[in-house]
């Protein structure tokens, strides 16, 4: 009983964080696009709060519903960047791994193996809240269409597989279109304005702000 009781405060806890780190990514992607909207972001995050928080009055399964048009717009466009990218800049693959095997035989010979272990250790936390998704489904099983296991089975490999590609996919695509920190906007926003700065007017517009 008692480490059930830990175990939920700690999952109450984990879904507040979850909701406040996606909606804060949330409205930095809408305020990277839209720069004149940044100065009302934590008006915009709670109204977000406020908009998910009624959805989810509907009930759990109603609630995804209304997501799942966002996800796959999110899916659909995030995958032909990657592939855009990937294909435009195909030549350059060979420098990349060049330069990555001389920059971890670089770090690993001024901080050593543990070092280099930690600072990939400190990437990796830094990057779990991409795991929020596969937590949901995880805790959704008992609201998943029966048979529940073979569709929890099925919806995990997916999402494991979308995430993987996803995840390696845009890391690449930095690499390849060595995207600079930029205050106030994310690195996909300044991945995709690199990636249509050559469209024809106004896609490459149009296609950031989707």
């Amino acid at each position: 009983e008692a480490a059930s009781l830990i175990a939920a405060g700690a999952l109450l806890i984990d879904y507040v964080l979850t909701v406040a780190v996606s909606i804060a990514a949330g409205v930095a992607a809408i305020t990277s696009a839209l720069p004149t909207l940044h100065v009302s972001r934590v008006a915009m995050a709670l109204g977000f709060v406020l908009l998910l928080s009624l959805g989810n009055l509907r009930g759990v399964r109603e609630s995804v519903m209304l997501c799942v048009p966002v996800f796959f717009v999110f899916v659909a466009t995030h995958a032909f960047a990657i592939l855009y990218a990937l294909v435009t800049h195909a030549s350059g693959f060979g420098a990349l791994a060049t330069a990555t095997v001389h920059e971890v035989h670089t770090v690993s010979s001024q901080l050593g193996w543990f070092g280099l272990l930690a600072v990939v250790l400190k990437a990796y936390s830094m990057g779990a809240g991409t795991y929020t998704g596969i937590e949901a489904v995880s805790n959704g099983l008992p609201i998943l269409r029966e048979p529940k296991v073979r569709t929890g089975k099925r919806t995990m490999r997916y999402m494991s597989i979308s995430l993987a590609f996803t995840v390696m996919g845009l890391m690449i695509a930095y690499l390849l279109f060595n995207v600079p920190h930029q205050p106030g906007k994310t690195l996909n926003a300044v991945l995709f304005e690199s990636i249509t700065k050559t469209w024809q007017a106004p896609w490459g517009n149009v296609f950031v702000l989707v």
